[in-house]
C-alpha cells in the first residue's frame, strides 16, 4: 500500500479513486477555480515553474498549460479541508495539457504510478 504525504492528509488510493468517482461536495457548489485567490496563486505557480515538471523529469522541456492539485481537493472530507487542499502551494503541480491528461487517467486507472511520479514532489 502505498501512501501519499501532502500537508497533513495521508491518501490511500482506493480511498483517493473513492472520493474521485463519488465527490462529497459537488463542483458547482464550490467553485474553487473562478475567484483571484485561485486565480492568483496558478499563475503564481506558472511563474515560478514555467515548464511542465513531468516533462522536465522526462529530460524535456515543454511550457505549463495548467496547474494540477497533486492530492485533489474533493479527498478533503469537508469544505474547510477542501479548501486548504485547494489553496496550498505546496500541493501543486505545474503540467503542461498533455501530462495532466495523462496523470487524471492515471488516477482513475488506479495506477501506483501516480503516487511514484508524484513522490519525487514532495
Amino acid at each position: 500500500m502505498i501512501l501519499l504525504f501532502r500537508t497533513q492528509f495521508y491518501i490511500e488510493m482506493p480511498t483517493l479513486i473513492k472520493a474521485l468517482k463519488h465527490r462529497s461536495v459537488p463542483r458547482e457548489k464550490i467553485n474553487w477555480y473562478n475567484n483571484s485567490k485561485w486565480i492568483r496563486l496558478r499563475n503564481q505557480k506558472r511563474m515560478d515553474n514555467p515548464l511542465c515538471q513531468i516533462c522536465e523529469l522526462k529530460g524535456k522541456s515543454k511550457l505549463v498549460n495548467d496547474v494540477h492539485h497533486i492530492v485533489p481537493i474533493t479527498n478533503g472530507q469537508n469544505e474547510q479541508e477542501q479548501k486548504m487542499l485547494a489553496y496550498d502551494y505546496d500541493n501543486l503541480c505545474s503540467l503542461c495539457t498533455e501530462c495532466h491528461h495523462e496523470v487524471h487517467q492515471m488516477l482513475l486507472n488506479n495506477s501506483e504510478e501516480y503516487y511514484l511520479l508524484f513522490s519525487k514532489f514532495i
